[in-house]
């Protein structure tokens, strides 16, 4: 069973390179047992026992320890996220800019915090710090077409053809921008 696993677990990796498949845990996970398979396929059958020594067991806490902080703050920065992903879907602003702002903190290489506080900003009336926040979250994610799609929303003129041109362009089939598009084009652009 050494073969097919080692082909499991190649095929994951080269598509984890190219997709978003490492995401899903149950994949990942699937993975990880291939992986492991194969390290123990490749023990000796009848192996020494020896005990761990004092460094390797403070070097297992240690990374034990560094796995579960970093899960502490995927926790908070995911629990935060979501919270601020439903605050802006109910039209909460407040909620939405203070669980978006969170989310940031918890998790800064998040796009989605950013658009989550800035969605909740323009909420609350706050254009030019909600504007501020969605083209951070542009920023770090220019191929995010909902990012672009809010901008849209948010101005007018030039600055409203051009994210609603970028977004159409990321997502040219979307039903959202194709009402955006024909409502201007019923009031003559």
């Amino acid at each position: 069973l050494v073969a097919p696993a080692l082909g499991g677990y190649v095929a994951y990796l080269v598509h984890a390179a190219v997709d978003w498949d490492w995401q899903m845990p149950a994949v990942t996970l699937l993975a990880l047992f291939a992986g492991a398979a194969i390290v123990t396929a490749a023990r000796p059958r009848d192996p020494e026992r020896r005990p761990l020594g004092r460094p390797a067991r403070i070097a297992l806490a240690a990374g034990a320890g560094l796995a579960a902080a970093a899960a502490f703050v995927g926790l908070i920065g995911s629990l935060a996220l979501a919270r601020a992903d439903d605050a802006v879907l109910h039209g909460l602003g407040r909620t939405a800019a203070t669980q978006g702002a969170k989310a940031h903190r918890w998790a800064p290489w998040s796009a989605q915090a950013l658009k989550d506080l800035g969605d909740g900003r323009l909420l609350l009336g706050e254009k030019r710090s909600g504007l501020a926040a969605l083209h951070a979250a542009a920023a770090k994610d220019p191929g995010d077409w909902e990012i672009w799609f809010d901008i849209a929303a948010a101005t007018d003129g030039s600055a409203h053809r051009t994210a609603l041109a970028r977004a159409k362009a990321l997502n040219p089939y979307s039903p959202e921008i194709a009402d955006v598009t024909s409502a201007a084009a019923g009031k003559g652009g």
